[in-house]
This record gives structure tokens, C-alpha cells and sequence, in this order.
């Protein structure tokens, strides 16, 4: 299936003329309190290539999980992201983001499947100007809706072994709002590569991700092509008879 993906994936990103390449450095962090709370902790860096490793992004999320049972779970949270503005120097445009999300998640046949959908209500500090040397804020919403699919490569031996597995998903992100005019089309994000877990705490997630993005200030699409290096680490503190 991600072999599948690349070969969809790559010829079609070759064509493009406005590409870019960037390096995401993610992570995740999952918590069990109980029966039916969490907690979650996402920190996010994001470099605008491989020579020269220019800071783009960084960002913090966070919020609470309740599991309605254990394939589905609904969260909700703030994150702040910072976007570092290149030609101006030590300038930083932050954005304040609310959201809420549902995750179903499925294990059948070694393979697990993801459905996450999620809503976000986001705060956008624009460049400044004369009249307003701290910029502005615009405010939008944005849906995000993803499919994820893995399965082994390596098959652990026990629940608790060293495995590898791959991992293939595709997210759809739809936005209004200030500043966005009608073209509703944000971003279309596909990503495929190999995921290594020591065990059932900790896996590093090693993969390609291929972004589509439309730009309202230029009127036209953006292609990049990222390598995200993420950490999963995934706690229970949940009691022994729960």
C-alpha cells in the first residue's frame, strides 16, 4: 500500500514548479489517567530544508481526551503556533488555535485503521503595517479530516517486542474565513514510510509527506515535499483494576 502511494505520489510531484522541501520534527505525547481520561502534548519545529536548516514553525498543542470506549475518543484543546517570518528579522506571527476532534481507531488483522476528524477555530496574526505595528488577527475555521492505515513489516513477537511496521494516510483540510476569500481548499497532505516501536510506549515514525496547498494571498497553489520525523509516546496511569 505505501509502495502503491509513492508511485501515485512522486511522478506527479516532479511536475511541480513552486515545490519546496521541509523537515518536521514532531512530538506526541498520549496519557491514560482512567477508564475515560487523558491527556494529550503535541510540540512541533519545522525546518524550511535540509542545507541550510532555517527555522520555519514551531508550535505546542495540548488538551484533554475523554475515551468513549476503546476505538473511540473525543479531545479538545489550544495550540500555539509561531511562523518565523524570513525577511524580517527575529519577527514571529503567532496564532492561537482552538480545537476539538473524534478519533475512531480499529485494530483487525495485525492491520489498524484511524478515522480522525477535527475542527479548529484559529487566530492569525497578520504582518505589521503603519496603522498597526503589531499586525492584525484573522480569524477562520478550518476541517480536518484523516484516514490512516498500518500494518507489520516486522511482526513483533509478544505485545510488548520490537516491531516495525508501515504506515500510509491521507488528510483533507477545508477553511472560511477572514482573509481566505471563497476558495475553501486549504491543504491535501499525504504521507507513507516505516514506523519502528521498541515497544508498546514508544515509536518512531519515519516518513514522506507530500503537501498540496492553496496560498489566497497569490492565488495559487503550493507543493511541498517534507521528511516528518515523529515520536509517539504513549503512557497509562491508569490503576491495575480499571
Amino acid at each position: 500500500m505505501p509502495l502503491i502511494l509513492l508511485l501515485v505520489i512522486v511522478p506527479i510531484s516532479v511536475q511541480c514548479q513552486t515545490s519546496r522541501s521541509q523537515l518536521w520534527l514532531t512530538y506526541n505525547q498520549q496519557a491514560r489517567l482512567s477508564k475515560h481520561w487523558g491527556y494529550l502534548l503535541d510540540l512541533n519545529y519545522r525546518l524550511k530544508d535540509f542545507s541550510n536548516m532555517t527555522p520555519i514553525l514551531s508550535a505546542v498543542r495540548g488538551g484533554g481526551t475523554f475515551y468513549i470506549n476503546e476505538h473511540s475518543r473525543i479531545s479538545a484543546g489550544y495550540a500555539w503556533f509561531g511562523q518565523y517570518v524570513q525577511k524580517r528579522e527575529k519577527h514571529t506571527l503567532s496564532e492561537n488555535r482552538f480545537w476539538q476532534q473524534y478519533l475512531y481507531s480499529k485494530n483487525q488483522n495485525n492491520y489498524t485503521f484511524t478515522y480522525r476528524s477535527r475542527v479548529e477555530e484559529r487566530f492569525r496574526q497578520t504582518l505589521p503595517t503603519t496603522s498597526k505595528p503589531n499586525g492584525d488577527y484573522l480569524y477562520s475555521t478550518r476541517l480536518r479530516n484523516m484516514l490512516q492505515a498500518q500494518g507489520p513489516l516486522l511482526k513483533p513477537a509478544s505485545a510488548n517486542a520490537f516491531g516495525i511496521f508501515w504506515q500510509a494516510a491521507n488528510e483533507l483540510m477545508l477553511h472560511a474565513g477572514e482573509g481566505i476569500g471563497t476558495h475553501y481548499f486549504d491543504q491535501n497532505r499525504t504521507l507513507a514510510g516505516v514506523v519502528i516501536s521498541p515497544n508498546r510506549k514508544l515509536e518512531l515514525a519515519v516518513l514522506y509527506q507530500f503537501i498540496v496547498q492553496y496560498l489566497p494571498a497569490v492565488k495559487s497553489q503550493q507543493y511541498i515535499h517534507s521528511l516528518r520525523l515523529s515520536i509517539l509516546h504513549q503512557l497509562d496511569f491508569r490503576r491495575a483494576d480499571e
